[in-house]
């Protein structure tokens, strides 16, 4: 057989034709899509479309970032960055957030960074992935992604982080794992199988072992990365990627047009950001500290802080300090009973780390005698301190103090049942 190619003859022997037949190719050319002037030019669009790609805005958010954290931090210096200094240029704080309408916090504290550790890995993140997400789905929708993911992260730390600053991209980052996540699912029969490597559910690793992280350190604010990565999924939804989207499609001009609206946005916040530092005064910097040093030292916040650290792991003097905390807020009110049962929970956690501990047990029995017993709901909760002993018991075995309670405990619960028949009888 001889096939003519411009100028040039091939000949193509039969045996060839016999061996392409057998592993199926002439079957497999059947499948192609014939050649229409749409899917050509939607194929070209596409294929143009990659070559001419320039990462704009992957570009913009690292020079942003790298500029401003240059601006305020010390290049190398990995402690945490001045408070003031993120108070005034932009970062999250909930009660200036909320109490003084500074909404704009909400986008300019994803561009700000607290030590070089968090200012690198943010960054690193941005350039891998922010490169990967912005080629397939174009400059416009990941402009999109990454500022409403970012926003969504701090809205959502709204019902949760209302005691500390906060400051950095890791909402942003993580709406683009999420769009990963989604692409992944969405449109895994559309790219080569070396690709399915990096999207999908592949990507839900590393995302799991951050929440894992950010449980046992509680700087990270893991709210902020679970809303921006909710938020990549969601955008994801109704986001067509530029690579799967015909040149004519009137999606084009609609992403054009609410990129440049976040855009704008933006640009309204860090201008406003930009105009308090240099019109506020010394005593309006200040005034603002005050509200959010008032915030972080205040005492629920300081509880929250060292319950937190409880949980994680035993550790006598951060369970000493929370005790004296409940302590004095039940003197402040010695018949509150969220705080009394905060103890009572506390000294069942301690038990049970540390059942030979004398201040444990004799602070638990006095917790009883001096704020529960007379009260109307003795009864009950003396059933719930006898089964706190009874756990503990059956956990580490026998424990002279925690024996002694449990005996004391056993023998008021009697001496109350009798009280109780006797009231019965007359």
């Amino acid at each position: 057989m001889e096939v003519r190619l411009h100028d040039r003859v091939i000949e193509i022997a039969s045996e060839t034709i016999r061996k392409w037949e057998c592993l199926g190719r002439s079957s497999n050319a059947g499948r192609h899509n014939p050649y229409t002037p749409e899917n050509s030019s939607s194929s070209s669009h596409n294929i143009k479309s990659l070559l001419q790609f320039r990462p704009s805005f992957t570009l913009l958010f690292i020079t942003l970032n790298t500029l401003i954290y240059f601006l305020l931090d010390s290049p190398f210096d990995n402690s945490q960055a001045d408070l003031r200094k993120l108070i005034q240029f932009g970062a999250y704080s909930y009660p200036l957030i909320i109490q003084n309408n500074e909404y704009w916090r909400l986008i300019t504290s994803a561009f700000l960074h607290i030590g070089f550790s968090h200012f690198v890995f943010n960054i690193g993140l941005i350039l891998i992935l922010g490169l990967l997400i912005e080629r397939i789905y174009g400059s416009w929708q990941y402009l999109i992604i990454y500022l409403t993911s970012a926003v969504a992260g701090n809205l959502l730390s709204l019902f949760w982080i209302k005691d500390s600053v906060g400051a950095g991209a890791s909402g942003a980052v993580f709406g683009v794992m999420g769009v990963m996540v989604a692409y992944g699912i969405w449109y895994k029969n559309k790219f080569p199988n070396y690709q399915k490597r990096i999207f999908g559910y592949r990507i839900l690793p590393f995302i799991i072992l951050d929440l894992i992280v950010g449980i046992w350190i509680p700087q990270i604010n893991i709210v902020a990365h679970v809303g921006g990565f909710i938020s990549g999924l969601i955008l994801a939804a109704f986001i067509t990627p530029q690579i799967y989207r015909s040149k004519d499609s009137h999606q084009s001009f609609q992403t054009k047009a609410i990129g440049m609206l976040v855009g704008s946005a933006t640009t309204c916040c860090f201008a406003i950001a930009i105009l308090h530092s240099f019109t506020d005064t010394p005593d309006m910097v200040e005034a603002r500290a005050e509200i959010v040093m008032d915030t972080i030292k205040s005492s629920n916040s300081i509880i929250r802080q060292y319950e937190t650290r409880t949980k994680r792991k035993y550790n006598r003097r951060d369970f000493e300090t929370l005790e004296l905390l409940y302590l004095e807020q039940l003197q402040n009110d010695p018949k509150s009973k969220p705080w009394i049962n905060k103890l009572k929970s506390f000294y069942s956690r301690a038990l049970e780390s540390d059942p030979s501990n004398k201040s444990w047990n004799e602070n638990m029995l006095a917790l009883y005698f001096r704020n529960v017993q007379g009260t109307a709901d003795e009864v009950t909760e003396l059933a719930d301190y006898i089964a706190i002993c009874e756990r503990v018991a059956r956990k580490h075995g026998y424990h002279e103090l925690l024996y002694r309670n449990l005996e004391i405990f056993l023998q008021h619960a009697l001496t109350l049942a009798s009280n109780d028949d006797q009231s019965a009888r007359q």
